[in-house]
């Protein structure tokens, strides 16, 4: 289909192995050791031909907060805004052994009623350089206006290591 090839090509902006999957809301569904537990076996049924095709495919939540935290969370936040938020507990990330498809893979699993969405997950772009703001630091700047940072360490061959505490201040300074 033209769907799975769109999601099948080799694409540099997303982790080739790892998907984000969603489960419908309001599914007694969670992840234990690895293995999904639910006390709805009807789920479990339906989750259970994925897995194994799946094969060594490796689960993990994607939140880092405790799960009866993040229910916490949500609840205050449910009665404070007077609407129902999405259960964060059943999000997921799935790292897929080397030999499958994520494209298809995603099919598979977006195919299952009990899932709200399967998708690829997007890598780390750089972080950004900040702007260098050397020019308006005085500090380089001669005796007067400045402290000749530069030539104080050049002459001392002392850039500042193992300084902890440097006051300097000798009057007071309302622009500073």
């Amino acid at each position: 289909s033209p769907a799975h090839r769109q999601t099948a090509v080799p694409d540099g902006r997303y982790d080739p192995h790892r998907i984000a999957v969603k489960f419908r809301d309001g599914l007694d569904l969670r992840l234990r050791q690895n293995q999904f537990a639910s006390t709805n076996q009807t789920t479990l049924n339906k989750l259970r031909p994925l897995l194994e095709r799946l094969g060594s495919g490796e689960w993990r939540r994607a939140e880092a907060l405790p799960e009866d935290k993040l229910e916490q969370l949500r609840q205050r936040a449910q009665e404070r805004l007077g609407r129902k938020l999405p259960d964060l507990n059943l999000q997921f990330y799935l790292d897929l052994p080397a030999q499958l498809d994520p494209g298809a893979v995603i099919e598979q699993i977006n195919a299952l009623d009990i899932v709200e969405l399967a998708q690829r997950v997007p890598r780390a772009g750089p972080a950004p350089l900040p702007p260098d703001y050397s020019s308006q630091q005085t500090s380089y700047l001669p005796a007067q206006i400045g402290i000749s940072v530069l030539t104080a360490w050049n002459n001392y061959n002392d850039w500042g290591t193992g300084i902890r505490i440097a006051d300097l201040e000798y009057s007071f300074n309302a622009s500073h």
